[in-house]
């Protein structure tokens, strides 16, 4: 059995969800603790934005509700969380924000999308809400890595480079992982836009044919990369 002292002093891998927010919170105390004794310090949180941070005008148009405070229930939660702030973990957004918004808008039956012109214009006025009522709240939102899409596709990849731009500009950390339908020239393209964090299937830094180019990429990028594997494929 690995104790901490066989483990780095900094790692990053993605652990629970906030499933046991409010409902199991005397168990979710103790799992940041134990992460914390791991040193792992990046944690899946639910999706962002969510629903509840939207609302039909009387036209019919989706717009960002005005007052954010109430809607901070997870975040205000986890912040509180004493162990978490001494081990010094940080919340990262869910599956992908990219899709989450494409999620909502569907939900609420818009057929505004991210990558369109008006998503855009939704998108960043829902984030500079967001981010003032995180402030406001007293939450660091540079504290926090925002997901841009789980396992993207070639014709995914725009939208991803956009969310990287407006990340950037926010000042917010942005994460992306790479499954193997990714080309080595999506995985550059994130890169080059100014990503934090990617995480490549293992297979495709070790095993495939494109490994050794890759690999060598991700090292030579400046940028921080670590590798995963999926429960559903396995290491082929």
């Amino acid at each position: 059995l690995m104790t901490n002292k066989d483990l780095v002093k900094e790692i990053r891998i993605f652990g629970l969800s906030d499933l046991f927010i409010g409902r199991y919170k005397n168990t979710f105390k103790k799992y940041w603790a134990l992460c914390g004794e791991y040193h792992i310090n990046w944690i899946v949180l639910n999706d962002r934005p969510a629903a509840k941070h939207f609302k039909k005008n009387s036209s019919g148009k989706i717009e960002v509700v005005d007052d954010m405070a109430n809607t901070l229930q997870e975040e205000l939660e986890l912040f509180s969380v004493k162990e978490f702030k001494n081990t010094k973990l940080y919340p990262m957004y869910g599956f992908g924000c990219i899709s989450q918004f494409d999620r909502v808008m569907k939900k609420l039956g818009s057929n505004v999308r991210f990558g369109s012109e008006a998503g855009q214009k939704l998108f960043r006025e829902w984030l500079t809400k967001y981010l003032a009522a995180l402030n406001k709240a007293g939450i660091n939102p540079e504290n926090m890595i925002w997901n841009l899409m789980d396992e993207p596709r070639t014709k995914d990849i725009p939208d991803c480079v956009e969310f990287i731009k407006t990340a950037n500009e926010f000042k917010l950390k942005t994460f992306c992982n790479f499954a193997t339908w990714s080309s080595t020239d999506d995985v550059r393209r994130i890169l080059d836009a100014g990503i934090t964090l990617i995480s490549p299937w293992e297979p495709r830094l070790l095993s495939r044919s494109a490994a050794a180019e890759e690999l060598a990429l991700c090292q030579h990028s400046g940028k921080l990369f670590v590798p995963y594997l999926c429960a559903n494929s396995g290491n082929t």
